[in-house]
């Protein structure tokens, strides 16, 4: 670790412990040193330790929890990189994707000037690009063709109708598209297993509701009801009242308890079918968007970012000692964790 990047943790942690104090009651200083610890065990990061609970948890279950480091490990091994491009991954799950989609080098003029003239506005995005970033929205008037040609020289290649979300989901946010992310892990016999989902929020009139751009979460019930009174925000610096749980949407008020996701079901269907139709994705993340007709595939990463389905406030909604993810993948895929947070795939022994 650089000294500019212990610089960095140490700030983070000290803003973090001033809320995992409150949260747990302990000192600041001996969740500041706990979670010191904890970075030379596990592995854990600031965001790791808070959205973990690891202040709230009992020690022994530490070691159950992938962090960040393992979970790259995993997924490196584990899914086909050539997801990380957009139209490969529309190309291979087209079926799933259910808006049009074309690409400035890939599609025929044909095909390019018939999306054009179908629709006004759409998305122009990076096919490689994640975390919300890459991506413009594109209306009427920059349909030009030095525009295109500008778009096309800036990597811009992927052009996307917009997805037009369900009313019960513009209660929570209107200005963006908020996506269930959906982690599943297929083992080599065939089996799927589902970690627990969330729903992704937008928390300003974006239209993102990407989690590293500033976007909140909440956690779903397998029933597919909100379970978590509020968002999650893991922003250690846009932290309302010392709680990481805001009540509240800052835009509409909405305190989400209780709201049921509609196609909820068809959503796990969808998400099965598509798995299934994929071995070269062992486990990863899927983005899916609920529209008037039903789910709708947004993107699928083969970085899951697994951090997120393993919050603390799962405990509760679930009634389990812990959601540690690490003792599900070795039990369902068959491998092992090292000392040195890697994973070892040996297929067929789970």
């Amino acid at each position: 670790m650089s000294f500019k990047t212990k610089i960095k943790f140490a700030k983070d942690l000290w803003q973090a412990c001033k809320i995992e104090s409150r949260r747990s009651g302990k000192g600041r200083i001996a969740i500041f040193n706990d979670a010191v610890q904890c970075r030379k065990a596990y592995g854990t990061g600031v965001t790791n330790y808070m959205t973990y609970g690891f202040s709230l948890l009992p020690e022994e279950v530490r070691a159950y929890y992938l962090t960040d480091q393992s979970d790259l490990s995993v997924s490196k091994q584990m899914n086909n990189k050539e997801f990380s491009d957009k139209w490969y991954a529309y190309v291979r799950l087209k079926p799933y994707f259910k808006r049009d989609m074309v690409h400035l080098v890939e599609s025929s003029p044909e095909e390019i000037d018939g999306f054009l003239a179908k629709h006004e506005s759409f998305f122009a995005k990076v096919p490689a690009s994640s975390g919300g970033k890459g991506v413009l929205h594109i209306r009427t008037e920059h349909k030009t063709e030095g525009y295109l040609k500008d778009l096309r020289q800036e990597g811009y290649t992927v052009l996307e109708e917009s997805i037009i979300q369900h009313p019960e989901l513009n209660l929570i946010n209107p200005h963006c598209i908020n996506t269930m992310r959906i982690v599943t892990c297929l083992n080599p016999a065939g089996d799927l297993h589902f970690f627990p989902i969330i729903l992704r929020v937008g928390a300003s009139d974006l239209s993102v509701d990407n989690i590293s751009s500033g976007g909140l979460y909440t956690l779903l019930t397998p029933e597919g009801k909100i379970g978590l009174e509020g968002y999650y925000q893991e922003n250690l610096y846009a932290i309302h009242n010392n709680s990481w749980v805001q009540k509240t949407h800052p835009l509409t008020g909405l305190n989400p308890l209780g709201f049921r996701i509609p196609y909820f079901q068809e959503s796990l269907d969808m998400v099965r079918e598509m798995a299934l139709a994929c071995p070269d994705l062992v486990m990863p993340g899927w983005d899916i968007a609920i529209t008037p007709e039903g789910p709708d595939l947004v993107e699928v990463n083969n970085y899951p970012g697994i951090d997120i389905n393993q919050n603390y406030y799962f405990t509760k909604i679930l009634g389990l000692p812990h959601v540690g993810a690490k003792a599900v993948i070795e039990k369902h895929l068959g491998g092992r964790f090292t000392n040195d947070r890697s994973y070892t795939y040996i297929p067929g022994t789970n």
